[in-house]
C-alpha cells in the first residue's frame, strides 16, 4: 500500500440541495492512488487501506427541520455523519474509513431535509482531508 493523502477546499458561494454532494473545486494536495472528480464531488479510492477522514462545512443557513446534517456516504455502504442543531456556523465530521476491495467511491452529502447555503462571510466554505 502506498501513502495516500488528499486535501480539498471549496471557496465558491452557493448551496447544496438535500441529498446533493458537496463539490470541492480546489485540490490543495493529492498523493497516491486516489482520484477526485470536481464536477460530481466523488472521491475514488483505487487501493485497499484504512484512511482517516476529517471535513467541515461553513453554513450561512439551512432550510431544514433537522439542523445542518452532512454525511460521508460510500459505495460500500459506509455512512459517517456529522451534524449540528444550529443552522448557521460550522458543521464538522471525522472518522476512520476502511477500503477492503477497491475501487470504492465516497462523497460528502447534505443529508439535511433542506438546502444548505454556504457561508458568505468566510473565504473557505468547506474543506476535506484524507490521510
Amino acid at each position: 500500500m502506498s501513502n495516500i493523502a488528499l486535501n480539498l477546499e471549496r471557496t465558491s458561494a452557493g448551496a447544496v440541495m438535500p441529498d446533493g454532494n458537496v463539490v470541492f473545486e480546489s485540490t490543495v494536495f493529492s498523493a497516491g492512488n486516489i482520484g477526485y472528480d470536481s464536477t460530481t464531488g466523488v472521491i475514488t479510492f483505487h487501493e485497499p487501506g484504512r484512511y482517516a477522514l476529517k471535513w467541515w462545512v461553513a453554513t450561512q443557513n439551512v432550510s431544514s427541520s433537522n439542523g445542518a446534517v452532512f454525511a460521508l456516504s460510500s459505495s460500500q455502504g459506509d455512512f459517517i455523519m456529522g451534524d449540528s442543531p444550529i443552522k448557521t456556523g460550522e458543521v464538522v465530521g471525522f472518522g476512520i474509513f476502511e477500503v477492503e476491495t477497491a475501487p470504492v467511491t465516497l462523497a460528502l452529502v447534505n443529508v439535511s431535509n433542506g438546502t444548505a447555503n454556504y457561508s458568505a462571510v468566510v473565504p473557505v466554505k468547506a474543506a476535506f482531508a484524507i490521510v
